[in-house]
Order: C-alpha cells, then sequence, then structure tokens
C-alpha cells in the first residue's frame, strides 16, 4: 500500500465521519426543536399575563402617589413653611425684646 493510497484511505474515513457528524447534529436539532416548539406556544400567555400585569402595578402606582403621597408632600411643606415662619417670627420678636 503506497502513501497515496493511504492518503486517499483517511479522506474517505474524514468524509464519512464528517457525514456521520452532520447527521448527528441534525437530529440532535431536531429532537431540541421537538422540546422547545410546545414551550413556545406556553410562552404567548405568560407574556400576555406579564403585561397585563405590569400595566396594572403602574397604575395602583400612580393612584397611590396621587392619592396618599401627594397630600402628605403637601401637609408636610405646609408644616416646613409653618415651623419656619414660627422660627423667624420668634427670632424676630426676641431680638426687638433684647433691644428694649
Amino acid at each position: 500500500m503506497t502513501l497515496a493510497n493511504v492518503r486517499d484511505v483517511a479522506l474517505i474515513v474524514l468524509a464519512v465521519l464528517a457525514i456521520l457528524q452532520l447527521l448527528v447534529l441534525l437530529v440532535m436539532t431536531l429532537l431540541v426543536y421537538r422540546k422547545v416548539a410546545p414551550l413556545i406556544d406556553k410562552i404567548g400567555p405568560v407574556l400576555d399575563s406579564a403585561r397585563t400585569t405590569a400595566t396594572t402595578v403602574a397604575g395602583t402606582s400612580q393612584f397611590v402617589g396621587e392619592t396618599v403621597v401627594a397630600p402628605i408632600i403637601r401637609v408636610a411643606s405646609i408644616a416646613a413653611g409653618v415651623r419656619r415662619g414660627v422660627a423667624t417670627l420668634g427670632r424676630l420678636l426676641g431680638r426687638k425684646g433684647a433691644k428694649a
């Protein structure tokens, strides 16, 4: 057997192995697709549910912000303003009393 014959046999063996490898890859791809395809059909309703939940959460947070947080901020602002006014008035009256 010559070196050319060994080369030819090796080339044929490698080609057959490459074809077998391609067939195994094709079979594995089909098996994965058969496992994933039913999940794709189930993802749609889950995404719709998540979208609905996100919309509900956004509406709830807006409602809470408008009905609870905004009035509390308003009252806190008024209280801070009154406190500052009383403190300023106290300082002014205290200075006038000290001069007299």
